[in-house]
Protein backbone atom coordinates (compact mmCIF):
# COMPACT_ATOMS: atom_id res chain seq x y z
CA UNK A 1 0.00 0.00 0.00
CA UNK A 2 2.70 2.25 1.09
CA UNK A 3 3.92 2.58 -2.80
CA UNK A 4 0.79 2.20 -4.54
CA UNK A 5 -0.75 5.38 -2.44
CA UNK A 6 1.82 7.30 -1.23
CA UNK A 7 1.34 6.91 1.99
CA UNK A 8 3.75 7.52 5.33
CA UNK A 9 5.52 4.17 6.47
CA UNK A 10 4.51 5.29 10.13
CA UNK A 11 6.41 4.48 13.16
CA UNK A 12 4.92 3.64 16.23
CA UNK A 13 7.29 3.63 18.62
CA UNK A 14 6.90 6.12 21.13
CA UNK A 15 8.75 9.25 19.97
CA UNK A 16 9.03 12.93 21.64
CA UNK A 17 9.68 16.27 19.10
CA UNK A 18 10.43 19.66 20.10
CA UNK A 19 9.72 22.64 18.23
CA UNK A 20 11.16 26.28 18.83
CA UNK A 21 10.00 29.84 18.69
CA UNK A 22 10.64 33.36 20.06
CA UNK A 23 9.52 32.57 23.90
CA UNK A 24 8.60 29.23 24.09
CA UNK A 25 10.08 25.46 23.21
CA UNK A 26 7.03 23.18 22.42
CA UNK A 27 6.97 19.32 23.35
CA UNK A 28 4.97 16.60 21.07
CA UNK A 29 4.43 12.91 22.07
CA UNK A 30 3.59 10.74 19.96
CA UNK A 31 2.53 7.31 21.09
CA UNK A 32 0.37 4.60 20.14
CA UNK A 33 -2.78 3.02 21.65
CA UNK A 34 -6.02 1.25 21.33
CA UNK A 35 -8.41 4.63 21.01
CA UNK A 36 -10.97 3.34 23.30
CA UNK A 37 -8.03 4.22 25.94
CA UNK A 38 -6.64 7.73 25.02
CA UNK A 39 -7.81 10.04 27.31
CA UNK A 40 -7.15 7.40 30.01
CA UNK A 41 -3.02 6.86 28.84
CA UNK A 42 -3.14 10.72 28.08
CA UNK A 43 -4.28 11.33 31.68
CA UNK A 44 -1.67 8.79 33.17
CA UNK A 45 1.20 10.44 30.82
CA UNK A 46 0.62 14.06 32.07
CA UNK A 47 0.50 12.85 35.92
CA UNK A 48 3.88 11.22 35.35
CA UNK A 49 5.20 14.10 34.01
CA UNK A 50 4.51 16.53 36.27
CA UNK A 51 5.30 14.17 38.48
CA UNK A 52 8.76 13.97 37.16
CA UNK A 53 8.58 18.27 36.72
CA UNK A 54 7.98 18.65 40.61
CA UNK A 55 10.65 15.85 41.63
CA UNK A 56 13.24 17.90 40.03
CA UNK A 57 13.83 20.53 42.76
CA UNK A 58 13.11 23.96 40.32
CA UNK A 59 15.42 22.46 37.72
CA UNK A 60 12.34 22.54 34.92
CA UNK A 61 9.46 24.73 35.39
CA UNK A 62 5.97 25.19 33.70
CA UNK A 63 5.09 28.05 32.62
CA UNK A 64 2.46 30.12 30.83
CA UNK A 65 1.60 33.67 28.89
CA UNK A 66 -0.98 35.20 30.77
CA UNK A 67 -2.22 38.88 29.37
CA UNK A 68 -4.26 41.76 30.77
CA UNK A 69 -6.28 44.26 28.81
CA UNK A 70 -6.57 47.30 30.55
CA UNK A 71 -8.27 49.28 27.78
CA UNK A 72 -10.53 48.55 24.57
CA UNK A 73 -10.00 50.76 21.80
CA UNK A 74 -12.85 53.26 21.07
CA UNK A 75 -14.82 52.85 17.60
Amino acid sequence: MIGTYSIENARVTPMVSMTFDENWITFTLRYVVDYKSRRGIKSILFDKILTAINASEGKIEVASAGFEITAFPQK
